[in-house]
């Protein structure tokens, strides 16, 4: 097991999901980033209970609130972004320097 967390922005979205368990599989810590904790913990059930200590959901309600993204990133040695719903042209014009891979 790994001591490294991997952020997951967008995690309870169809491809966020699918990083989040692979990110579990591999034995790293994952800080799942959703704008709803009550939908993560249903999306989240199936995650075995060996890896539920692993997993550290982290609500964000909007996504341009760069003081809480940093927060919810905190500590995170790499960071996946899996959000969509927003203008990643808008992104990049506010907040210069920001890059999503």
């Amino acid at each position: 097991m790994s001591s490294e967390t991997i952020a997951v922005i967008g995690a309870t979205g169809r491809t966020g999901i699918l990083c989040v368990q692979a990110i579990l599989d591999a034995g790293y810590k994952c800080n799942a980033i959703c704008r709803s904790q009550e939908k993560a913990y249903n999306v989240f059930t199936v995650v075995p209970k060996s890896q539920r200590a692993l997993l550290n959901v982290k609500e964000v309600k909007n996504i341009e609130n760069v003081k809480e993204i940093k927060e919810a990133i905190m500590g995170c040695s790499a960071v996946i972004f899996a959000a969509c719903g927003v203008s990643f042209l808008g992104l990049f014009s506010k907040f210069k320097g920001i890059f999503c891979f």
